[in-house]
C-alpha cells in the first residue's frame, strides 16, 4: 500500500455541500508523511482509526461510526494527517 490508503463507502450521509445536497461517497485517506502519531483519531473513533507498528494511524473502517463523527475525529488530528473528501474531491475537514 502506498504513502495514502484512500477509503470509499457509498451511500453514506455526511456534512451538507454548500447546496445544502446530503453526499453519496465519503473518501477517508491519511497523509503518512504528515501523521505524528498522536492518536486523537483513535481515541475519538476506535473502529475507524488505529495506530500502526510505526506510530502512524491507518483506517480501518470508516463506515463504523457515523459521518459526523468520522469528520469529528478527522479534525482533532492535530497534524492534519486526516483527509475526507466528498466524491468531487472536496475537503469536508474544516
Amino acid at each position: 500500500m502506498g504513502a495514502a490508503a484512500a477509503w470509499t463507502f457509498p451511500k453514506m450521509k455526511a456534512r451538507m455541500t454548500a447546496q445544502k445536497e446530503p453526499l453519496n461517497t465519503m473518501h477517508v485517506r491519511i497523509l503518512r508523511a504528515e501523521c505524528c502519531g498522536n492518536g486523537a483519531c483513535a481515541e475519538a473513533a476506535p473502529g475507524v482509526f488505529a495506530l500502526d507498528s510505526k506510530n502512524k494511524a491507518v483506517v480501518l473502517d470508516p463506515a463504523a461510526v457515523d459521518p459526523e463523527t468520522l469528520i469529528e475525529a478527522a479534525e482533532a488530528c492535530p497534524c492534519s494527517a486526516i483527509v475526507v473528501e466528498d466524491e468531487q474531491g472536496n475537503s469536508l475537514i474544516g
